[in-house]
């Protein structure tokens, strides 16, 4: 123990350089230290360059609740479980015996890249665990065409604890997080470079996110669980938000196949943006949603059925619509054969939307935004989910969705009202919220599983077709129409594991900026892109890990968002210390 102290402090000393951390994903089926990846899209000023590290041990020695604090998200969240005809589950990654299940580690690379993570797990009692998660990356380099600087810089840190027994599981946790990304992407026709010197040294944005949150399940009969969460952001520019989430389940059991299940919904927002010397120096939103969600579930044979409904009331600061709205909830799932099961049901829901929801998704958003929840009407679905060998899953689906007030991110064109007085997004460089109703039909179809241990893969493709009611020719700014993701994972060595990822995202659209000799802005065509990573580790004498990412091996300068470039090739290194504090 005193052996694991000495590395635990020296790997904390040196992670503590940068402050970071992000959530790790847990999954009871493996224990491999893999990574969790999303999109790549890098821009220089962005972190998605990175491959989001997790240890996926689990930190109980049974499975615990993932939690998510999103109680909604779009499309719309199922709550509905089937009794019967689920599909065998298939083990996501292949499987890596006798890792430990707390690592440090922190690596250089290309780009001045640094990044630093951690996830420490210390177990209690034989029922509960306490966790400490932590992420960074960081990057500073510059470009010949981009006028100002370009570093970014991603940190978090999270706290948890979870206790699980055969009567109750329930966890607490505790995070914090910072963003920076520099405003970099100034139209290039808009400005010279000499107008631009001693002007843009500093058009840098930093977020600051927080949050508390919790979940509880248990055996009672009626009361079967609570999940809630406060979440907090403040910025640079004295933008603020809070948003408090509760959602307790009740159910009242009628039959063995029948029961009555009730979800209560809470979701508060408060948010403010504030300035001087312009024509809007002061923005308040504010939004409370409150709904109840019974539905009445029958199993039946082989037919599982959900028939429900949700009521919503809505008040806010600033809107004249009805406050009351009522959505279908209506679930069914039938097994065709033994390998194949129809899944098919419509919902809908009233979604918050967050300042920090948003500027993960787009970093480049400007302050000063009205902020709304996004009126999910009909969410639509037909399914057909099966195994076509014991350890290789597919998923067939199609849906029609339509949205009110669907946030879309375009460019923003405001100027300052005091020339000399410019705010460091208002060099035709940052970009705004329009929110509109939009349709959206889409085409869904995924495979993976693993193949004998050795070689594990997940492939999935989606085509969209969007409409929106008011904007020009109908598009949905800045949404891909087509995106196609696989992920792999090969064992070469005993200890030595590999793999490749790509991605392709489809041509996307967007207005160009109003300018005085373009009065009228002009719709623009983003080109698709496709990029490939790599990530290769090697573990030697059961505590260290080598590790190596590349990422961008195609090298493209693409843009996911208009006059954003993004960087070349990235390469970094690193190690990592593997440990337990469990005394088992």
């Amino acid at each position: 123990m005193n052996k694991h102290i000495t590395y635990i402090l020296t790997m904390l000393l040196f992670s503590a350089s940068t402050m970071a951390v992000a959530q790790s994903r847990k999954d009871s089926l493996s224990t491999k230290v893999v990574d969790v990846v999303k999109s790549y899209a890098p821009t220089i000023a962005d972190a998605d360059k990175k491959r989001e590290d997790a240890n996926v041990k689990d930190s109980l020695t049974v499975k615990k609740k993932q939690i998510n604090y999103t109680i909604y998200s779009v499309p719309v969240a199922s709550t509905f479980v089937p009794e019967k005809g689920k599909a065998a589950s298939v083990k996501p990654k292949v499987v890596r015996e006798d890792y430990l299940d707390s690592y440090l580690g922190g690596g250089f690379g290309m780009l001045n890249t640094f990044y630093a993570d951690a996830n420490i797990t210390l177990p209690v009692n034989d029922n509960s665990n306490a966790s400490f998660l932590l992420n960074h990356i960081s990057a500073n380099d510059d470009m010949d065409e981009v006028y100002t600087d370009t570093n970014y810089a991603l940190s978090s840190a999270e706290l948890r604890y979870d206790f699980q027994n055969q009567d109750v599981l329930w966890g607490l946790t505790a995070d914090i997080g910072r963003r920076l990304h520099n405003w970099y992407g100034i139209r290039p026709a808009s400005y010279t470079r000499q107008q631009l010197i001693g002007k843009v040294d500093d058009v840098h944005q930093t977020y600051f996110d927080y949050g508390v949150g919790g979940y509880l399940q248990w055996s009672n009969p009626y009361f079967k669980g609570l999940d809630f969460s406060v979440r907090g952001l403040y910025d640079h520019f004295d933008s603020k938000e809070l948003n408090v989430k509760a959602q307790p389940t009740f159910e009242i059991p009628l039959t063995d196949d029948q029961k009555v299940r009730t979800n209560v919904i809470l979701d508060y927002y408060n948010g403010s943006f504030t300035r001087q010397n312009n024509l809007v120096n002061e923005l308040n939103n504010r939004w409370m949603l409150f709904g109840v969600n019974p539905s009445y579930h029958l199993s039946i044979e082989n037919l599982d059925l959900k028939l429900g409904v949700a009521l919503m009331y809505v008040d806010a600061n600033q809107s004249d619509e009805s406050k009351f709205k009522a959505y279908p909830d209506v679930e069914a799932s039938y097994p065709l054969t033994a390998d194949a099961i129809l899944h098919a049901g419509i919902r809908g829901i009233m979604q918050q939307n967050t300042v920090e929801k948003l500027t993960k998704e787009n970093p480049f958003l400007s302050p000063m935004q009205e902020i709304k929840p996004t009126n999910v009407q009909a969410d639509a679905f037909v399914a057909l989910k099966g195994k076509v060998t014991s350890d290789l899953l597919y998923r067939i689906q199609g849906s029609y969705r339509q949205y009110k007030e669907m946030p879309l991110f375009t460019t923003n064109s405001e100027t300052p009202t005091i020339a000399t007085e410019i705010l460091p997004y208002q060099y035709n460089n940052s970009f705004k919220l329009v929110y509109d109703e939009v349709n959206d039909m889409e085409l869904l179809a995924s495979i993976g599983g693993n193949i004998k241990d050795v070689f594990s893969f997940t492939f999935e493709g989606r085509y969209n077709n969007y409409n929106a009611r008011v904007q020009k020719n109908k598009t949905a700014w800045n949404l891909p129409s087509t995106r196609v993701s696989l992920f792999t994972d090969f064992r070469i060595l005993p200890n030595l594991f590999a793999g490749f990822d790509f991605f392709y995202v489809g041509k996307r659209y967007d207005l160009d900026y109003v300018t005085v000799a373009n009065p009228i802005p002009e719709k623009l065509s983003l080109e698709g892109y496709f990029d490939i990573n790599f990530h290769a580790d090697y573990t030697f004498n059961k505590h260290w890990q080598v590790f190596l990412k590349a990422n961008n091996l195609t090298s493209e300068h693409y843009k996911k968002w208009l006059y954003y470039p993004s960087q070349g090739v990235q390469a970094f290194a690193g190690v990592r210390y593997l440990f337990s504090l469990s005394n088992k």
